[in-house]
């Protein structure tokens, strides 16, 4: 049998799974920082970007704030993601061409947000919609 997710991938990987396990086994400390990066490749058809695919923040960043959030929830007592959730957070992004620019389609590299939760864990993540030397995903 496989699994089939439609949306949080990351629930499903191996090594996300294992760095969990990892960290609500209290193995490695109390986590208080968190870098997600993932770069697509190849840049998607700017029609698809405006068609709204394109947009970074709930297209791409979801995956990994899903995680973190997951991995916070592991890390700190459980609870629902609400009890976890940033009470700061910061985002800038870019456009590569006018049009996309024009429809606040952020896909160039690269986006940044980072978020400060209670308790003092700071996670960041870096997207991009455009990498020149191949995709990538990592926490």
């Amino acid at each position: 049998n496989v699994g089939l997710h439609c949306a949080f991938q990351r629930r499903s990987d191996a090594a996300y799974a294992e760095l969990r396990r990892r960290v609500a086994a209290g193995a490695v400390g109390a986590p208080r920082s968190i870098r997600c990066v993932f770069r697509d490749h190849p840049t998607p058809a700017e029609a698809f970007l405006l068609g709204g695919g394109g947009d970074v923040y709930h297209d791409l960043a979801t995956h990994d704030i899903d995680f973190a959030l997951a991995l916070a929830r592991d890390a700190f007592g459980g609870g629902d993601a609400v009890a976890h959730a940033p009470d700061e957070v910061y985002a800038v992004g870019s456009s590569s061409t006018p049009a996309l620019a024009a429809a606040a389609v952020h896909d160039a590299a690269t986006v940044v947000v980072t978020w400060r939760q209670r308790g003092g864990l700071v996670a960041t993540f870096d997207l991009s919609r455009s990498s020149a030397y191949g995709g990538r995903a990592e926490t």
